[in-house]
């Protein structure tokens, strides 16, 4: 009786786990460069106490395993006064969007927009602080996409190490991370 009551019941726990809709795809490991165009970039101070607000955008450029054209626009506290040699001076907290369309070979050859979601720091790497020498990192889920990116999901992570002024001007920022693909509904 024991055996027949073992036997239905991995049949039916059989049968459940077949009945299960196809769920996402693998996976994949994604990493590549983000270059910023310096030109594009816009930011505004706003000091609140012994802290400073900054909004700001840039347009970039991703390369590597998802080329395409990116425009971010974030915000970022620092927590310390805007006055003086900022940014890399104090640590920062951050938020940061970014609305991107696929270009050239895309995405695993797919075309469409997506959109990031972020939030990190950045924080001074040298002591005393020095102008633009900082750690800054960035964990990004992916929200939304069109196009071949409809049902992309993943999470990525932006950083950039700069030891020197010089260093954000030609030493570009990276990503990392995974995507899948969800189920068509």
């Amino acid at each position: 009786m024991k055996r027949k009551l073992l036997v239905l019941a991995v049949a039916a726990l059989l049968a459940l786990v077949l009945a299960v809709p196809a769920s996402a795809s693998k996976p994949i490991k994604v990493s590549g460069v983000i270059v910023p165009d310096w030109e594009t970039f816009k930011d505004k101070t706003v000091p609140v106490g012994n802290r400073c607000f900054v909004d700001f955008s840039s347009d970039n450029a991703y390369g590597g395993d998802i080329v395409a054209s990116c425009a971010h626009h974030g915000w970022q506290v620092a927590h310390g006064p805007c006055a003086g040699s900022f940014p890399g001076s104090y640590k920062e907290t951050l938020h940061l969007e970014a609305d991107c369309t696929t270009t050239g070979s895309g995405l695993l050859g797919k075309q469409g927009t997506f959109r990031l979601r972020c939030n990190g720091e950045l924080l001074p790497a040298a002591d005393p602080p020095q102008l633009m020498v900082m750690d800054w990192r960035q964990d990004c889920v992916i929200l939304a996409g069109t196009g071949d990116l409809a049902n992309l999901r993943g999470s990525l992570t932006l950083e950039s190490h700069y030891r020197s002024l010089e260093d954000a001007a030609t030493v570009p920022m990276t990503y990392s991370g995974e995507i899948h693909f969800d189920p068509d509904k």
